[in-house]
């Protein structure tokens, strides 16, 4: 009923994809319905990637640094404030561009490879040096 729902109203449900990059487009709503702190920051880091517009449970993404709700993501406490946002973000294009952008942008200062690699550098650096 849920599925038939959904896809009667536009959604699409596409289970496994092989390459996510054919069908992540930019500004496209992710629902991250997780009720507990699954690893899951994982997939929205990649769906920041994308410029994927990240609806989500403050429990999923619980700890996570770059998450910044309302700016490059949206947070809400319960399953049962999903409705209301969705029907929000569908009718605001300008928001949800808005909330893209800022995703893709806080994937490429925080998350790539470039970003990340001074942590690795300082950490073997220490291990190196301590060892002598």
């Amino acid at each position: 009923e849920l599925l038939a729902n959904l896809q009667g109203n536009g959604a699409k449900v596409l289970g496994h994809v092989q390459d996510l990059r054919t069908v992540l487009r930019p500004f496209d709503v992710a629902i991250v319905p997780y009720q507990h702190n699954t690893g899951e920051r994982t997939r929205v880091a990649q769906l920041f990637n994308h410029a994927q517009v990240v609806l989500t449970i403050d429990e999923a993404v619980k700890g996570s640094p770059y998450i910044r709700p309302g700016e490059n993501c949206l947070v809400v406490a319960s399953l049962s404030e999903f409705p209301e946002q969705l029907r929000h973000l569908a009718a605001s294009p300008a928001l949800r561009k808005q909330i893209g952008l800022a995703a893709k942008e806080t994937f490429e200062r925080e998350l790539t490879l470039h970003a990340q690699l001074p942590k690795f550098e300082h950490i073997i650096d220490l291990a190196i040096h301590s060892s002598k």
